[in-house]
């Protein structure tokens, strides 16, 4: 008897699991296998709860992966549908293939899709749904982020952990017709607030973040994970000084966790009570660009901004071998920063990259006359 698999998903938000539930998806899949006489191997279902399909570095699904290059995979892969799998159009039409290619058949609930590899019709027909799957993702990401600069502007925070010295506060408000809606601010936090005032009067008198953090630490203040205060966290608080001076930041962070250009921030006031004045946090932030300024300009090399990830869009940068200091590679830049950033692990070896760019110029460009 033939053996299936399973994979299903839910992206991350509010409700999400009330309108997809991972066992209505398994649900679905079992009965279809059913219909086709095959047995599902309970040891091949695959879950990622609240995972966006934008990308493929998801736990279960790099498993599955795992398991079907290894050869230890059933020989249905059943999904509820193909957003299931991705959202991604790009890596969708490359990892679909591959499975196929690996001897195992895709199978989808909602959708008839057949192996892509077979026709051009075929092939066309499942592109244009990773297409408006793509395009769906990338509309849904837009209005997202437009109610949460609106949310952003109204005084109230996006989720996530409130500034330290702050505690979260839910509020309730009403709308237009006068249905109640929660809401989330901050309120101040009297164990911790008064690090907070501390750190930044020693800022503004001419203390390093590195001192601060000591000072703080010996005063008995800690992290929110208990830990003594370090630097590091200490200089976000200045980074971003607003926050404590009852503002409502938002936009301040791109899609790679980089920061955005002052002016694209939005600063909204009066959100909730301050520990410092807005006059002291532009003071603070003044200061810490100042500071950022006199690091002194980056190593240029060869290539330097001249290198694209094909997957995330983002620069390549240089990176060292800890073993081997005198060798360094160019990676993404997004995947530098943390794998659920970008999907591309490669790494590019500087010198034999730059020899090789050097050698086609030499040959194409300078030996043929295009300078003349």
């Amino acid at each position: 008897m033939k053996t299936g698999a399973i994979y299903a998903r839910y992206s991350p938000g509010k409700g999400r699991e009330k309108s997809t539930t991972i066992e209505a998806q398994i649900a679905m899949c079992r009965q279809m296998a059913t219909q086709d006489q095959v047995w599902i191997d309970d040891s091949h279902i695959y879950i990622d709860r609240g995972i966006s399909g934008g990308n493929i570095d998801r736990p279960n699904f790099q498993r599955m992966l795992e398991n079907i290059k290894q050869g230890n995979f059933p020989d249905y892969l059943y999904i509820k549908d193909d957003k299931r799998l991705f959202r991604d159009e790009l890596e969708a039409g490359d990892k679909v293939e591959w499975i196929w290619s690996q001897g195992v058949e895709i199978r989808y609930c909602l959708n008839n899709f057949q192996d892509p590899r077979e026709s051009t019709e075929a092939w066309f027909n499942q592109r244009m749904f990773h297409l408006f799957a793509e395009l769906e993702r990338r509309k849904k990401a837009e209005e997202t982020y437009a109610h949460q600069q609106q949310n952003a502007l109204a005084g109230f925070s996006n989720g996530g952990l409130p500034p330290y010295g702050y505690l979260r506060k839910v509020v309730e408000v009403s709308d237009e017709v006068g249905n109640l809606k929660q809401k989330l601010s901050w309120e101040l936090a009297p164990q911790t607030a008064p690090a907070v005032r501390q750190a930044f009067d020693a800022y503004l008198e001419g203390k390093g973040s590195k001192q601060i953090a000591d000072d703080l630490t010996a005063l008995g203040y800690r992290s929110r994970r208990g830990r003594p205060m370090d630097k590091s966290s200490i200089l976000t608080w200045f980074r971003l000084p607003f926050r404590f001076a009852g503002c409502m930041v938002y936009g301040h962070k791109n899609k790679h966790q980089g920061y955005r250009p002052r002016e694209e921030w939005i600063i909204q006031p009066d959100c909730y009570p301050a520990i410092i004045s807005l006059e002291e946090a532009e003071k603070a932030y003044q200061i810490s660009v100042s500071k950022r300024g006199r690091k002194g300009q980056k190593v240029q090399y060869l290539l330097s901004g001249l290198l694209k990830c094909q997957v995330c869009g983002n620069n390549f940068q240089m990176d060292f071998d800890k073993r081997k200091p005198k060798q360094s590679f160019c990676r993404c830049g997004s995947r530098r920063r943390g794998a659920k950033l970008c999907s591309n692990s490669r790494y590019l070896n500087r010198d034999r990259l730059e020899t090789l760019v050097l050698e086609m110029v030499s040959e194409v460009v300078l030996e043929k006359g295009h300078l003349e």
